[in-house]
């Protein structure tokens, strides 16, 4: 029987639920850790203040060559977004560097292919000053290149378009300190730069614009109009934009992904809870406020095969569904799904996804990594105490059982109900799941549904004897397939 979550509605049943769906909406307001190339400010305190920016929200950051010698042999494999910065490249000499033509030609494909790209406002200035300075990044920017620039010692981020996973973590307005690095601090832009089928994301002080984004191909493109020097690498608020910015540079429009893992790649499984990425999906953020799941949310429907998909969650750029449970025909095991998003009489183009008996992932309060979404038998979540807002963390202790949420586990028995929750009825999975923590293997007491929400599965889990700390990995096993080991829970002895 599930531990955590009882299989009658009673007053803490319902306050779990409520809970718990905050939590996954939160879930999915958060950004997804990205593969970042570097193309180096040739300034060491600038590079490593990018470095300790983007780490510090769990990107993966590597330092390669720098704009000028970026000639098309460089390893890409398994870099989701590239960050081109120029700013000290230029003040130390090098402006007249032209990238090679196989380079401009490598970052075009790479972008074109589904790879992200982000960037600062030199290149917006110097292709303007130089004609022909950077023939392909000037065409995948979504801003006409400009050489008006100034120098402030700070500026306001507003707003403008908004984007749950640009805006995440951050108010509608913020102060960012600039940094004078020799040619001024930002390139001044207005609305009337902003290239056809572009979205200006953020706007700053003078009417001026901060960042804006469009799809190119099958990736994506930022360009900020600040030079991103020190000073604005240390600002909180802009460390956690430039964070966002990478996890909206990585994401295609068109993917469709496992909603705990986030990763690329991953198969889905029939009733599980998918993530979909897209533009102008919807022109607000809306969650479902009850269950069964309905199948169409602020206008917006998806269908898997043609048969609707309970929806969970839509914002501008991402819509969270149920993946049907009779995706495949038969008995099949293994096969592809044809993915289309409505909205009104607009239809998307058909995305194409493995579909496969088991993927598992465990919610993480980083999506994709973080604190698993792990409880204690006393309802509090498995963390060190303060350390996720709004919910009561404690660790957990050796001996004792923690309820992990999780979602890719596969077919249960009875069958599960596309959009509906297990209160009904305690179905288990037809395979049990392989659980470790801090890669002891643990004592698995359920793996099911949760009752309470739909796509949801639950796994209660002894804690074996392991070194306590505040970060000690969980990972499921199911099949051919491990979940990352950048979950983590806090445990105690």
């Amino acid at each position: 029987m599930p531990s955590f979550f009882p299989l009658t509605i009673t007053a803490f049943a319902r306050s779990m639920f409520s809970r718990l769906l905050g939590l996954l909406v939160w879930c999915s307001l958060l950004t997804q850790a990205a593969n970042v190339y570097v193309m180096p400010s040739g300034h060491g305190p600038t590079d490593a203040e990018l470095r300790r920016a983007l780490e510090s929200f769990g990107h993966s950051v590597t330092f390669g060559v720098s704009f000028s010698r970026f000639d098309g042999t460089q390893n890409l494999a398994g870099v989701d977004v590239i960050y081109l910065q120029l700013n000290y490249n230029w003040v130390i000499g090098t402006q007249m560097a032209l990238m090679p033509a196989a380079g401009q030609s490598a970052l075009a494909n790479f972008v074109n292919r589904g790879g992200g790209l982000v960037t600062t406002e030199w290149l917006l200035l110097l292709a303007a000053e130089w004609a022909g300075y950077a023939t392909y990044p000037d065409v995948l920017l979504p801003l006409q290149p400009s050489d008006y620039s100034d120098s402030l010692s700070s500026v306001s981020f507003t707003q403008n378009v908004a984007d749950g996973e640009l805006n995440a973590g951050l108010p509608d307005t913020f102060r960012v300190p600039l940094e004078d690095v020799g040619f001024g601090t930002r390139t001044q832009i207005s609305p009337a730069g902003v290239r056809a089928g572009a979205s200006t994301f953020y706007m700053m002080d003078g009417g001026f614009i901060a960042l804006a984004g469009w799809n190119v191909g099958s990736g994506r493109v930022l360009s900020f109009t600040t030079a991103n020097g020190e000073a604005q690498l240390r600002d909180a608020g802009f460390q956690r934009l430039l964070s966002n910015a990478m996890s909206w540079a990585m994401r295609p429009s068109g993917e469709v992904v496992n909603a705990a893992t986030l990763a690329r790649g991953q198969s889905v499984v029939p009733g599980s809870l998918v993530s979909i990425f897209g533009s102008g999906l919807t022109s607000s953020q809306l969650a479902a406020d009850s269950i069964p799941l309905p199948n169409s949310l602020g206008g917006v429907s998806v269908t898997f095969n043609g048969i609707a998909a309970p929806i969970h969650f839509v914002s501008p750029r991402q819509v969270n569904a149920q993946v049907p449970w009779e995706v495949l025909n038969g008995s099949a095991m293994t096969g592809t799904a044809s993915v289309v998003v409505r909205r009104g009489d607009a239809t998307s183009q058909t995305s194409l996804v493995q579909v496969s008996s088991a993927s598992p992932g465990i919610f993480a309060t980083g999506s994709g990594a973080g604190q698993a979404f792990a409880f204690n038998e006393d309802g509090s979540m498995s963390a060190p105490a303060g350390s996720v807002s709004g919910v009561r963390c404690e660790p957990a202790h050796t001996g004792k059982t923690v309820s992990v949420l999780a979602t890719g586990l596969g077919l249960v028995n009875p069958p599960g109900r596309d959009g509906h929750a297990s209160l009904d009825a305690q179905r288990q999975t037809l395979a049990t799941p392989a659980v470790s923590i801090g890669g002891v293997q643990a004592q698995v007491q359920f793996s099911g549904l949760s009752p309470q929400f739909p796509g949801v599965y639950q796994l209660d889990v002894v804690i074996p004897a392991v070194a306590p700390g505040d970060r000690v990995p969980i990972q499921i096993r199911l099949g051919d397939t491990t979940s990352t080991d950048r979950v983590t829970i806090a445990v105690r002895n």
